[in-house]
């Protein structure tokens, strides 16, 4: 394996804080985090040189700082700018995401609807 880039550097840092802290997760899951951002330090990025990624230039990508998710409320003014985009003020199913994280106080869905829809913490809180 070559030398690990500076963009897997830089990801696999601003991943380890979430990889690592406990913040009640189950231990299946601590694991698999834990598992994954080893993997991904000892393996980085895909390159040109693996025969699945040889046609594909992620150099835009790598150019790019990520960030893990956090959770993240609509202020007043914003919670108007949003319902610009909602089809109408009575659909009976509606799933929105803030900053890529899913917002279950704008969402809605049906009454009696066989749909569950939930943010994987809260989902592991129901059942663990």
């Amino acid at each position: 394996m070559g030398p690990v880039s500076a963009a897997t550097v830089a990801f696999k840092d601003s991943f380890a804080p979430l990889a690592f802290a406990r913040n009640g997760k189950t231990d299946w899951l601590q694991e698999l985090r834990q598992r994954a951002h080893r993997r991904f330090a000892e393996a980085g990025f895909p390159d040109r040189r693996s025969e699945d990624w040889k046609y594909i230039l992620l150099d835009p990508l790598l150019k790019s700082h990520f960030a893990p998710a956090v959770a993240a409320e609509l202020r007043p003014n914003e919670q108007k700018e949003a319902a610009r985009f909602f089809l109408s003020d009575n659909e009976k199913n509606r799933l929105v995401f803030v900053n890529g994280v899913y917002s279950k106080k704008f969402s809605t869905l049906e009454p009696g609807s066989k749909v569950w829809v939930e943010d994987l913490a809260g989902a592991l809180r129901s059942d663990p």
